[in-house]
């Protein structure tokens, strides 16, 4: 039984003409099910995924009130996860309770054109808003000095940032910036501070995604969570590809544009090496790059993922920004490891939070993944579950690209095609002893 942290989630199904009753059922399920355990409103933070096909204004409006004063931020997706299971069509809500975290929320506007900006913004806007207990905090702080060795205080990390940005749209000229939205993000917090998160979805249309703060919603923005807390979070990242023995040097890129491989059209030579003609590629280009994905070296032994489904004539779109001159490694999919990869996420992120006890998880897993997944998304959640416990609380949906760490990875960045986790335990920082 919890004792520090305590969390609820919430799930609600309806008609558009139902979009307020929906968001409200969602968060007042989340709220009853957060105060069963123990925890009370205000809450530390909540958060909120659903579907695009509802009336969005007044699903916010009404989870804003239900939400009771607590910061929370949200979005649209490609499809919700939550401990009820798979859904879509649907809205989940998850509120977490504890004298031992705290939040702050924050947007940045205008990201297509002005991607760090918006980073900055959203992130310093959030600290702004953030409010700690200074006594609190710092006696927590002080028994984990006093009471813990030195190779258990360097893994303690107070700080985190969860960001929901646009991600890549038909319509968008610029296909997602979520890497320079980072980068705006670490320019204020400093490059030791996590940062994940996914990009907000649209049901698979790809015209419009939506993000929520605070009662409002907004597009072309991105909204920030920062945590400061005083018990152990955990994140990892995972995509379960192999990489094969066939490279691409990137000789000739535009952003996100990759236009040339190995000095050849980077649509005929990517397609020479899955062995498909570029004609059968263009027809179902999403199940092609979902079983083969361009890898990038991170100088660790793992590889950042990275989609490339988008043709422009004998040009590929890739889920992220590629430069000239990069060298590009073939990534295979294992069916076997691809579904393990959400488990694995977890299980890494249990790892990373040095910690047994878990209370929440939070998840953002690549749509990618869920079309080449099919049948099997229900045996992936499960599997999740099984892992964090079936009766925890857990929340998450499908994404437009994904941002966190691999497990021993060396920072983070930008995703495709991957599971990005977050866990939170109920331990403290002054809790002393084996995990």
């Amino acid at each position: 039984m919890a004792k520090n942290v305590f969390a609820g989630v919430g799930i609600a199904r309806g008609d558009a003409k139902d979009s307020a009753e929906v968001g409200a059922k969602a968060v007042e399920l989340a709220v009853q099910n957060m105060k069963r355990q123990g925890g009370k409103l205000p809450g530390s933070f909540g958060l909120l995924f659903c579907s695009i096909k509802y009336d969005l204004k007044k699903l916010v409006e009404a989870a804003h009130k239900a939400f009771g004063g607590t910061p929370w931020v949200g979005c649209t997706t490609a499809g919700e996860i939550s401990n009820y299971g798979f859904s879509q069509g649907s809205c989940v809500a998850m509120i977490v309770s504890s004298d031992y975290i705290h939040a702050g929320t924050g947007i940045g506007k205008d990201v297509e054109n002005k991607p760090e900006n918006a980073g900055k913004s959203a992130v310093s806007q959030a600290l702004k808003k953030l409010k700690i207990d200074k006594e609190i905090d710092a006696y927590v702080t002080y028994l984990a000095t006093k009471k813990r060795v030195i190779d258990e205080l360097i893994k303690i990390n107070p700080y985190y940032v969860l960001m929901l940005p646009q991600g890549p749209l038909t319509k968008s000229k610029k296909y997602g910036q979520e890497g320079l939205i980072m980068k705006g993000i670490s320019s204020v917090v400093g490059k030791f501070v996590p940062i994940l998160g996914g990009a907000a979805g649209d049901d698979l249309n790809m015209v419009q995604s939506f993000q929520f703060i605070d009662g409002e919603v907004h597009k072309d923005s991105v909204v920030t969570l920062f945590l400061a807390t005083d018990v152990h979070i955990g994140i990892s990242l995972e995509h379960g590809y192999e990489p094969t023995e066939k490279f691409f040097l990137v000789t000739k890129a535009d952003g996100r544009l990759i236009q040339e491989l190995n000095h050849k059209p980077a649509l005929e030579e990517y397609c020479r090496a899955i062995g498909v003609k570029p004609e059968e590629f263009k027809k179902q280009p999403l199940i092609y790059c979902g079983k083969w994905i361009l890898g990038v070296p991170d100088g660790t032994g793992n590889y950042w993922s990275v989609v490339a489904g988008g043709v422009v004539g004998n040009s590929l779109h890739a889920g992220a920004t590629i430069q000239k001159n990069t060298m590009l490694c073939l990534l295979k999919s294992n069916d076997k490891k691809v579904l393990e990869a959400a488990k694995d996420s977890v299980e890494n992120a249990i790892k990373d939070a040095n910690g047994k006890d878990i209370v929440a998880t939070i998840v953002f897993d690549c749509c990618i993944r869920w079309m080449n997944l099919r049948e099997k998304v229900g045996t992936e959640i499960n599997m999740l579950q099984k892992s964090i416990g079936k009766d925890k609380p857990l929340i998450g949906f499908y994404t437009y690209g994904e941002q966190g760490a691999r497990y021993g990875g060396a920072y983070c960045g930008h995703f495709n095609a991957s599971t990005s986790s977050m866990v939170i335990t109920d331990d403290l920082f002054s809790k002393s002893g084996e995990k």
